[in-house]
Formats: structure tokens, sequence, C-alpha cells
């Protein structure tokens, strides 16, 4: 038999439908806005980590590609926190790309750009697992 988490209010009391739906709501909006703040980053990354002295465009146009498309999944997440885990599992995915793109697209020797992509993608997609994570328990708990 599966134990259903029991929330409790700083009084002791259980929270009512509502103050439980509304912690519900707002469970994804710290992950969701750590994850824009890094698409920013990586859209700024190229340019004020001078990418461009190592002669490499492809870490530039990969970080100014997937640095957006991640801050948009996420503040997507932000302004509609119920909206399915399907979000948070594209941006866990695209930081599992980060990761990865430094080896695929060869600038796995630019030591900036390397670095920076493999602890942003660890970042992004640990954020967006624990978002993921924290809907698919809220979605299990109701009755």
């Amino acid at each position: 038999m599966q134990e259903k988490k029991n929330h409790r209010l700083d009084n002791g009391r259980r929270p009512t439908p509502d103050q439980q739906a509304q912690q519900d709501r707002a469970w994804p909006l710290i992950p969701s806005g750590l994850i824009a703040v890094a698409g920013v980053w990586l859209l700024l990354a190229p340019t004020l980590l001078r990418y461009s002295d190592s002669g490499i465009d492809a870490a530039s146009w990969n970080d100014r590609t997937v640095g957006p498309t991640v801050a948009i999944i996420a503040v997507l997440r932000l302004v509609s926190p119920g909206v399915t885990t399907v979000l948070s599992l594209i941006n866990a995915a695209l930081g599992c790309w980060l990761v990865a793109a430094p080896f695929a697209l060869g600038y796995d020797h630019a030591p900036r750009a390397l670095r920076n992509d493999i602890v942003l993608g660890v970042v992004i997609l640990t954020l967006a697992l624990l978002s993921a994570r924290g809907r698919a328990s809220e979605e299990r708990l109701r009755p």
C-alpha cells in the first residue's frame, strides 16, 4: 500500500484543498526560474566568454540556439506550472544535449565552451528532472 505524503501547515493542521492546490502549482517555479536564468546565460555566454577566440562557430551557434529554447520552455512552466511534465522532460533532454554537444560538434578542445556547456547541461538536466519529479509526485498524491 502506497503511503500518501502528509502535508501539514506550520500550525500542525492539514492544508485546505485550496492551499494544497496553490502549493502544487508553485512547485515548478523555483527550478523553472533557475533554468530560465541558465538559458539567458547560454545566450550571452558566447560573447561574454569570447568563444570566437577559439575559432569555433559551432559552440556559439549551439549555445545561442539551445539557450533561448531552454529559457522559453522554462518561462512556459513559470506562466503555467500546471502543465504536464513534458516541458520539463524536453529541458532535461536539452541538458543532456549540452553535455554531449562539445564532443558531437567538435569543440571539445575549446576549454571555455566545453566547461560552460557541461556545467550548464548538468545544472539544466538536474533542475528539469526536479521539476518533472515534483509534478509527477503531485499527480500521484491526488485521489
